[in-house]
């Protein structure tokens, strides 16, 4: 049964997998390296992997399991447990080939592109587009850039629907996986967190002790990160996905912008 594009469920005498082809061999052979490197150290939340050799097909177990609901409280705890182990894991992941994550440069090219795109999103945004240029430039000039000490393995992409939840939870598309400061990846988190908890940073933390590693990088939450990427989506997509998506993109930022000058006293006396 084809999922989507490059995506399909086989269901066999001997269960269900998930196969999924890649275009790009590499990142083919790196979830494969991931997977196997995982299921080696005993990490609790991956699904088997069975094909071993190096194609372009990804073959695993099906993971019978939910996407999180960031809304609810125990699958926002169960999500960044999840994450904590997976940043905790020991493995030497330094040696291996893997991408680094900067995160400070891929959120400048991310604003380039936003800027660059003015004229077709003006007509949709109106004055929003300066309101949320101006956030992204005071947040890009509070930001530091700071070495990092520890790298680990980075999921890359904390979407809801990649921590599966049920009796045997696991993570799942390692696609996007890199090495990292685990905080940068516990910011992204918050950054899809925070709009289910009314950009509430205090009770956040006071909920999620974990993300208590993101302090020495709080203005890093300052940086308007789900709104560019809501905007920037929706020029990819055809005009009916587009009015469609504009039922939720219009009132996300709404929001978002409502509760901004909150968020940012807050980050100020973290």
């Amino acid at each position: 049964m084809q999922l989507k594009e490059n995506c399909w469920r086989y269901d066999t005498e001997k269960g269900a997998f998930f196969v999924k082809y890649y275009d790009d061999a590499f990142i083919a052979d790196k979830v494969r390296f991931i997977h196997k490197k995982l299921m080696k150290n005993h990490f609790p939340y991956i699904a088997p992997i069975t094909s071993q050799k190096s194609t372009p097909y990804i073959v695993h177990q099906w993971v019978h399991g939910r996407p999180a609901n960031y809304e609810k409280t125990e699958d926002r705890t169960k999500s960044l447990e999840m994450l904590k182990a997976l940043h905790e894991t020991n493995v030497l992941w330094k040696d291996a080939l893997l991408p680094r994550q900067d995160l400070l440069k891929k959120w400048e090219v991310r604003f380039a592109r936003f800027k660059n795109n003015e004229k077709e999103l003006l007509p949709l945004m109106g004055k929003d587009f300066y309101t949320i240029s101006n956030m992204t430039e005071q947040a890009l000039r509070k930001i530091e850039a700071s070495k990092t000490s520890k790298f680990t393995l980075l999921h890359g992409d904390v979407v809801h629907h990649n921590f599966l939840l049920g009796d045997q939870p696991a993570i799942i598309d390692f696609d996007l996986a890199c090495l990292g400061d685990p905080a940068d990846e516990v910011i992204l988190w918050m950054h899809r967190v925070l709009p289910h908890v009314n950009y509430d940073i205090y009770a956040l933390l006071n909920e999620q002790p974990y993300a208590e590693i993101t302090r020495q990088k709080r203005n890093y939450l300052l940086y308007p990160n789900e709104l560019l990427r809501e905007w920037l989506y929706l020029l990819q997509v055809n005009e009916a996905q587009k009015e469609q998506l504009l039922q939720y993109v219009r009132p996300f930022t709404n929001q978002a912008l409502q509760m901004w000058p909150v968020l940012r006293k807050q980050i100020d006396k973290m």
